[in-house]
């Protein structure tokens, strides 16, 4: 399974996690990598506006809005021009108890992704996001008791839902990924282990992802290096993370990042 920067939850516990995003950019650039996880996943906008792909669908949110990621859809987000940032909280829903927990993790239901008006449920979003932050007494006790009161205030929102092929051939691509990245593959490879033309994988990969394979290869194995390189050498990631030498590995690194691994692994450690 695809995990996107998520040393957030091996800190926090599993159970509960927040994570915050910022950002100040001079032109669109790429907030969250396309992944899925088990979690149900909460994103407050609290500045500027982003583009949220979900499980094959388009959407623009901004200032005030929430974003719901039911468990397993597929998404990513790309902010937009100047400044942007949003708060995010992460739960596993059998923690919480939601009514219709097991047809929401088959798939079977789901919220609607996108809320505009958020003037009833944001206070207690809020609460909820400082209670995991800041581990008080009861923390546990009481992040729940507050996501129950947001989505009690929810419950017109929820849908029929079933995966689609597009979600399904996304989540299958995005396994191999997972498992191969530190290899050399190549699209003609991942096209004959799921036994299509060559050709037809491409343009469906590229339809689905917004880039050809080659390109979103190299910058998911750029998210998973940035964080290797917390606690190992550049060689070594670039090793683990499938790059034919350090050279090359660097090129890469800064065209998606702006800096070389070794200037990045001095700023994040």
């Amino acid at each position: 399974m695809i995990k996107y920067d998520d040393s957030y939850k091996l800190q926090q516990g599993s159970h509960f996690a927040v994570a915050e995003k910022q950002i100040t950019a001079a032109s669109p650039c790429q907030h969250t990598i396309l992944h899925y996880h088990r979690d149900m996943e909460l994103l407050f906008i609290d500045e500027g506006k982003t583009t949220i792909q979900i499980a094959g669908r388009e959407f623009t949110a901004d200032k005030g809005s929430l974003i719901i990621i039911n468990p397993y859809e597929v998404h990513s987000g790309e902010a937009h021009t100047g400044k942007y940032a949003h708060r995010c909280i992460c739960f596993d829903m059998e923690q919480l108890g939601l009514p219709n927990t097991a047809q929401m993790l088959s798939g079977e239901m789901g919220y609607i992704n996108i809320i505009y008006d958020t003037s009833l449920i944001r206070p207690y979003f809020s609460a909820c996001y400082e209670t995991v932050k800041n581990r008080f007494d009861g923390w546990e006790m009481r992040a729940k008791g507050n996501l129950l009161m947001m989505f009690s205030a929810l419950t017109d929102k929820v849908v029929s839902s079933a995966p689609t092929k597009e979600q399904d051939f996304s989540k299958a691509v995005l396994d191999f990924i997972e498992q191969h990245f530190s290899e050399s593959i190549t699209s003609k490879e991942i096209a004959d282990s799921f036994s299509y033309d060559h050709s037809y994988f491409c343009r469906k990969f590229k339809t689905l992802f917004s880039a050809n394979f080659s390109n979103f290869l190299s910058g998911y194995r750029v998210s998973k290096a940035k964080e290797m390189l917390k606690k190992q050498s550049v060689t070594q990631t670039a090793t683990d993370c499938g790059f034919q030498n350090i050279s090359y590995f660097s090129r890469v690194f800064k065209a998606v990042t702006g800096q070389t691994p070794s200037e990045y692994k001095k700023g994040k450690i």
